[in-house]
């Protein structure tokens, strides 16, 4: 082979291998992070790396992002706040309610507005709000959640009174079309919901539990027909955190971490129920606590925190332990391949979050001095990166324990990609 016909070889051969080295590098992680730290809220983008602080006067909690990322939303004492990611497009805009949600679609969201609920659409201008159901004659709104395409709402309503009754509707987003989904059977005293299956179909909510400390260790979940009110219970007792509810971004399957016990080392399982089917399958066994799950955003791979199940800690040392075990899983969405991701004993990682395009998790991590910091992982080549130092404020030495072993995470931390 002459030298002309060899380099034209070698030229080939780089070009070939740097476009499949390419194809196959990660994809730099984007997007923004608000977070809580000593009380305000916080943003990174993650690209650049410098925070900025966008509340004032601490006791906020709970950030929310608009559809389009482009407002903010988050709680501040028993209301709620909307500010402007670019400031110079609009003053921060309050709300006097503490019950909010953003539309999974567009720049609006939902409020209970003295008694009845509210929509305020932001984008591409701020219109005057709009109210979309009213208060029923007797009783008050409980609960409020938005369809996956934000085309409707359900709204739980709880009558006043010594006779409680819970009752469930169904509304367009411009509150036309406002109707009472009745349940077949029974009557139940009051309604959490947990959200709608990805087909817009079934609404999952946790029922009964009116007194708080019975709720702390658990409820039934049911799946209700959205035109029939046919419903089927999916799991006798679980633990009523939205963390532990996720839902199939394309498919009808759910994922449910079931058990009752308010402890959260022992008694939670992984299951997934198919809302069309009503089956059930195990994902898994008596040797594992699961404590936060998250689909993929094609609907093939969940992703979930987990420990060690450990039936005899009461508290103290040895749960801490059972918790500081905690690391982050994936399966495939037939229960198949399991693997795990993080694996430093140094640490206790919970909550992942999926970036839009599969390629990381985000993930809390907690150290043994109680500190906690957010890192993503990568799903293929488990590369490590931290993202932000610490939120929430500073270490406090039973911070690890939250409740019974439960944190809240949705109240300290969102991202938007």
């Amino acid at each position: 082979m002459n030298n002309k016909a060899w380099r034209g070889c070698l030229c080939a051969f780089v070009f070939v291998f740097g476009f499949t080295a390419i194809a196959q590098s990660p994809t730099r992680l984007t997007g923004k992070l608000a977070y809580v730290q000593e009380g305000n809220i916080w943003v990174q983008v993650l690209t650049e790396g410098i925070p900025r602080q966008m509340s004032q006067g601490g006791q906020a909690d709970h950030p929310q992002w608009s559809a389009l990322g482009h407002w903010l939303s988050f709680d501040q004492t028993k209301k709620v706040n909307v500010i402007p990611i670019e400031p110079i497009r609009q003053d921060t805009i309050t709300l006097e309610t503490d019950r909010s949600a953003w539309s999974p679609k567009l720049d609006e969201i939902a409020f209970v507005d003295h008694g009845a609920l509210a929509v305020l659409r932001l984008e591409p201008v701020i219109q005057q709000k709009r109210i979309i159901f009213r208060k029923p004659d007797l009783g008050n709104i409980s609960d409020f959640v938005w369809n996956p395409d934000g085309t409707s709402l359900a709204v739980a309503t709880t009558s006043d009174g010594r006779n409680r009754i819970a009752r469930l509707w169904y509304l367009n987003a411009d509150g036309s079309n406002s109707r009472e989904i009745s349940l077949v059977r029974p009557l139940y005293s009051h309604f959490k919901l947990a959200g709608w299956s990805a087909d817009r179909e079934h609404i999952l909510l946790w029922v009964g539990g009116v007194s708080a400390s019975i709720a702390a260790d658990g409820l039934p979940l049911v799946s209700v027909s959205v035109t029939s009110g046919d419903h089927q219970l999916v799991t006798e007792e679980m633990l009523a955190y939205k963390e532990y509810v996720a839902m199939s971004p394309v498919r009808n399957s759910v994922l449910v971490i079931s058990g009752g016990n308010r402890d959260a080392w022992t008694n939670k399982r992984l299951i997934a129920f198919n809302t069309m089917t009503g089956n059930i399958m195990d994902l898994t066994d008596d040797s594992t606590a699961v404590a936060s799950c998250a689909w993929s955003p094609d609907g093939q791979v969940m992703a979930f925190a987990a420990g060690p199940n450990d039936t005899e800690a009461a508290g103290g040392e040895r749960a801490k332990q059972a918790l500081a075990e905690r690391r982050i899983w994936i399966m495939n969405a037939d229960g198949q391949q399991r693997r795990r991701l993080t694996t430093d004993a140094q640490y206790r990682d919970e909550y992942p979050i999926w970036s839009k395009d599969g390629q990381h998790i985000l993930f809390m991590r907690m150290d043994t001095q109680n500190i906690i910091s957010v890192w993503s992982v990568g799903v293929y080549d488990k590369t490590l990166m931290k993202l932000v130092d610490q939120i929430m404020g500073p270490a406090a030495k039973d911070s690890w324990f939250g409740y019974y072993g439960h944190l809240g995470w949705p109240s300290f931390i969102a991202h938007y990609q």
